[in-house]
C-alpha cells in the first residue's frame, strides 16, 4: 500500500468549558482530517495540522503574530520544514457565529 500523499492531524486543545457549544463543535470536526484528504490537490504531501480553539486562545495568537488585539476567524501559520506543510487555527466561538449568521451549520463554516 502506498504512503499517504497528504496527513491531516485535527485537535481541539481547548478545555470544553471554554466552548460554549463545545458537543456541537466535537460532532463538526468529525470527518475534517478525511475530508481534507480527499478535496487536496494530488500534488499535496506532508502534515497538516488543524487546531479547533476558543476565541480567547484565537485573540492571544492574533496579538502575538499580527499584532492585532481582536479574535479572528482563522490563522495560518506556514511550515519551514520540509514535510510539514504547517498549521492551521480556526476560532471555534466565530466560526459558530458565522455559520449563524449565513444559516449553515457549524460543520460547513469550519471546512469554508
Amino acid at each position: 500500500m502506498a504512503a499517504a500523499r497528504l496527513r491531516v492531524n485535527v485537535a481541539c486543545p481547548d478545555p470544553p468549558s471554554q466552548h460554549a457549544a463545545s458537543a456541537k463543535q466535537a460532532r463538526a470536526t468529525r470527518g475534517l482530517g478525511p475530508w481534507l484528504v480527499r478535496i487536496a490537490p494530488a500534488t499535496a504531501r506532508g502534515e497538516l495540522c488543524v487546531a479547533i480553539v476558543s476565541d480567547r486562545r484565537m485573540r492571544a495568537l492574533n496579538r502575538q503574530f499580527r499584532g492585532k488585539d481582536a479574535v479572528t476567524d482563522v490563522l495560518s501559520f506556514p511550515a519551514e520544514s520540509r514535510g510539514f506543510l504547517g498549521d492551521i487555527v480556526i476560532a471555534a466561538g466565530v466560526a459558530t457565529r458565522q455559520a449563524k449568521a449565513v444559516n449553515h451549520d457549524i460543520r460547513t463554516e469550519i471546512r469554508v
